[in-house]
């Protein structure tokens, strides 16, 4: 069984060219976007854009080295995500209109699974310093700065997400037992940590729904799962649970979009959370992963 957590695999400026000059906008037209992360140009990972219908599809970096876990800014022009370009993993961010790529935060040792803020201005990440085992919870400024560490576990804090109100910060942990982990909330200053989740052991980073009231994870262990645990109940209804992975949600809520290894390779599939239908959205024999949503208006 092949199982796709890219989130997991982690544990300079300039500017990318513009691989397919085609794929501009569609005027007038409100578009889906999906960023994800793909090997089917070589053995590093390379992020692409597409589509939620499969067409317009970009590579849009192709610098040596991996290029991993995008996530979009509120306005859909930019991409965070984490590059080992440098010779290590640090946080970076692509502009799509120039193609340009500016550092954020190359500081510690390691750093990964970035994700952008709600109202753009913060970067929340995974890092670690010379030394150290495990990763810890940072944000730095979008802008760049200096980063700002959020938590100290013994063990693993990582896989960050944002709540749609800015006000929390969710992220795995197995500070409880080691190599178990659960979802874990706190403050953005690092304050009122707080455990969210017991017994699930969850595989990957968590995603907050865009109405609040719930989360959605992957888990399991023959065959993984994605659930949604409603925050208020803690109720916990099955979403997909066919090898499937990494779970993100359309801006409407309405989309679940997920890796999949169902198939041979893994691919990116699309759940309509309303009728139920599932289709694939990339079909290859490259790993696809890491998929992050935003919604793009038509001019």
């Amino acid at each position: 069984m092949k199982r796709l957590i890219l989130a997991a695999l982690i544990g300079c400026s300039g500017a990318e060219p513009n691989m397919t000059p085609d794929a501009a906008t569609v005027p007038g037209e409100d578009r889906l976007r999906v960023a994800f992360t793909s090997t089917r140009l070589g053995p590093n990972y390379q992020l692409f854009v597409v589509d939620d219908d499969g067409t317009h599809i970009e590579q849009v970096t192709s610098s040596t080295g991996s290029s991993l876990s995008p996530s979009w800014s509120p306005d859909g022009a930019k991409i965070a995500f984490a590059s080992n370009r440098s010779g290590r993993y640090g946080i970076y961010t692509l502009d799509l209109a120039t193609r340009d790529v500016a550092l954020v935060s190359l500081e510690l040792l390691t750093a990964a699974n970035p994700v952008i803020s709600p109202d753009g201005n913060s970067i929340a990440f995974q890092g670690r310093v010379s030394g150290q085992v495990g990763f810890d919870i940072y944000v730095v400024a979008s802008s760049g700065g200096a980063a700002r560490q959020l938590t100290e576990a013994p063990r693993n804090d990582s896989g960050p997400a944002w709540s749609p109100d800015g006000r929390t910060l969710y992220f795995v942990s197995d500070r409880s037992t080691e190599g178990v982990f659960e979802v874990y909330a706190m403050d953005p200053a690092g304050e009122d940590e707080r455990a969210v989740t017991t017994n699930q052991h969850v595989i990957g980073r968590p995603t907050a729904l865009p109405d609040g009231t719930s989360i959605a994870y992957a888990t399991g262990d023959a065959r993984t799962a994605i659930v949604r645990f409603v925050l208020a109940t803690q109720e916990i209804v099955v979403l997909t649970n066919k090898d499937d992975s990494e779970p993100a949600f359309s801006p409407d809520g309405k989309l679940l979009v997920h890796a999949s290894a169902r198939s041979s390779a893994s691919d990116i599939m699309i759940l309509d959370l309303t009728s139920g239908a599932s289709r694939t959205l990339t079909d290859d024999a490259a790993i696809d992963g890491s998929p992050a949503v935003t919604l793009l208006k038509g001019g």
